[in-house]
């Protein structure tokens, strides 16, 4: 079973305007019902060979929601929590040296990304190495102190070629918005290219807390189609880099002025891409990941922040097998068919199709499903 399926967009423009924006996926939410009957550990030594995108996310879901319903929750791993942080910092470099400048006009960077693809490798491999991260209940081995400076060294060096400072400095900069467009650096040339207005967002609460993890756990587990098209209170709201940083100061001001552009969807990308980076070093102080346990002491739950979105799993387990799996991904969020981003589609206006098909791509980028979309425009 391929459970990644595909994105459908289909625009009505009248050779001016959007008239119409519509999406429809193909992504096969009920994916997880294929580890009914399966042992906790069978589903943890299949979910990364399901899931290709964000596999390491998905699999320590899976082992937290697993080891939930075994009983009591546990710990938090800094091993884990570093895995996490590396993926998503892979997430992010990918889209910023590659996807993005192209879509500028520039040529994306990929001697770069390469160099630093393969340093995150050497880390990652350690991490999983043994195999341990994706056993049920085994200690998983941290790396080593040196390997770990030597990959912020040079992602360090990465920031000040694409901002002219380093990281601290950038990161108090980002309290001075009409600092950040300043200069020469390609940090500020590739944010103020991009669109800063856009329409209104509904964004999921922040920071997760254990009342949130509940509700949406616990409709996750009852309600069918939940997994497919979610909502919160009623709303269609999106998770991800804009949710998580709502509350800082220029992302708020920016969103209560100008809206949700793509302008201020990049700041929070990069915002969370140079947070994560001064992360690596320390990762026993943040917290990315939770589980959750129901009161019937059959299912439990879990959720991971990646680097799209808030991730849900929840099982129910019987006589030490699964009788039902369920698995929420920030993709349903963010590409829902009455989300933010159909509001924004239909805002858009130009008179020819090729910007048009542009428009779409900055727009999708932003958002970052994590399946492929197909664009059709129909001529109204």
């Amino acid at each position: 079973m391929n459970p990644e399926g595909q994105l459908h967009i289909a625009l009505r423009w009248d050779g001016e305007r959007v008239r119409e924006a519509r999406i429809h996926s193909t992504r096969r939410t009920d994916a997880a019902r294929i580890f009914t009957g399966q042992p906790p550990q069978t589903v943890l030594d299949r979910v990364p060979l399901i899931f290709s995108v964000c596999g390491k996310s998905q699999t320590l879901a899976a082992r937290l929601a697993c080891e939930a319903a075994l009983g009591p929750p546990s710990e938090s791993s800094s091993a884990l929590t570093l895995a996490l942080l590396l993926e998503t910092i892979h997430e992010f470099l990918w889209r910023v040296l590659l996807d993005l400048p192209p879509h500028l006009g520039q040529a994306p960077q990929v001697e770069r990304f390469s160099q630093l693809r393969r340093q995150l490798l050497k880390v990652q491999q350690v991490l999983s190495e043994d195999g341990s991260w994706k056993r049920l209940g085994a200690p998983v081995q941290s790396c080593d102190q040196a390997l770990r400076e030597a990959l912020v060294q040079e992602l360090q060096r990465l920031w000040r070629e694409l901002s002219g400072t380093d990281l601290d400095s950038w990161l108090r900069l980002t309290h001075e918005p009409d600092r950040l467009l300043e200069g020469n650096s390609p940090l500020a040339q590739w944010l103020g290219a991009l669109e800063p207005q856009g329409p209104s967002a509904q964004l999921l609460p922040t920071p997760i807390d254990g009342e949130l993890v509940d509700a949406l756990l616990r409709q996750l587990a009852t309600q069918e189609g939940f997994a497919a098209q979610p909502q919160w209170q009623g709303q269609c709201v999106e998770t991800g880099a804009l949710a998580r940083n709502q509350h800082h100061p220029t992302i708020a001001r920016w969103l209560a002025h100008q809206g949700a552009g793509l302008r201020v969807r990049w700041l929070a990308r990069l915002m969370e891409l140079a947070q994560a980076v001064m992360r690596l070093m320390a990762p026993e102080k943040v917290s990315l990941s939770g589980q959750w346990r129901d009161q019937d002491g059959h299912s439990g739950g879990a959720w991971v922040e990646t680097a799209r979105g808030l991730l849900l799993h929840w099982v129910r387990l019987e006589q030490g097998r699964v009788t039902d799996y369920r698995i929420l991904a920030p993709t349903e969020w963010n590409f829902h068919p009455q989300g933010g981003l159909i509001e924004a589609l239909a805002q858009l206006r130009c008179e020819q199709e090729a910007q048009l098909k542009r428009q779409v791509g900055h727009w999708c980028l932003a958002l970052d499903p994590c399946v492929a979309y197909e664009l059709e425009v129909q001529h109204a």
